[in-house]
């Protein structure tokens, strides 16, 4: 599940998955596009 963090000016979305066991959190960042819909990254 990805849990909402922050909202900036720009509407780019960033959130976060839960944490791993090892302490590791993936992070996932998305920014609406009028051509492809969705800009996205995740690390």
């Amino acid at each position: 599940m990805i849990y909402p963090f922050m909202t900036l000016n720009d509407e780019t979305e960033i959130g976060h998955y839960d944490m791993h066991k090892d302490g590791r959190v993936k992070v996932y960042i998305e920014k609406p596009d009028e051509q492809y819909g969705f800009k996205h990254a995740a690390c």
